[in-house]
């Protein structure tokens, strides 16, 4: 999560939360609750404010795209407006996966 735009995107539109997966407590009881394994790989998650997810768990929180995707479903779960920028990031990558390459150009 090092892109500035997706940290902003998600910072600004969701209210981030860590859960470790090695500590006993008040983490282990909300891993318990998401039926998450302890000691697993990091997930995210897009949930509402009973803690009932709002998009599909994305198990590969490296996988940019996936990130994305996650976020602006998020968004549209909650019947909320996708920044452009969101919407710009989310087809930049659909572009870089597919090998498309993308340019733009201004006019005067």
């Amino acid at each position: 999560m090092s892109d500035p735009q997706i940290v902003d995107a998600i910072e600004t539109n969701y209210v981030p939360v860590c859960i470790y997966n090695n500590i006993k407590g008040k983490d282990a009881q909300v891993l318990a609750q998401f039926k998450e394994d302890s000691w697993n790989y990091p997930v995210t998650r897009i949930v509402d404010h009973f803690r009932k997810d709002l998009v599909a768990r994305n198990a590969n929180w490296r996988d940019r795209k996936g990130v994305i995707q996650q976020l602006v479903a998020g968004l549209k779960a909650r019947n909320k407006t996708t920044p452009a920028y969101l919407e710009l990031l989310a087809l930049n990558d659909s572009a870089r996966n597919n090998k498309y390459e993308t340019a733009v150009f201004g006019m005067s």
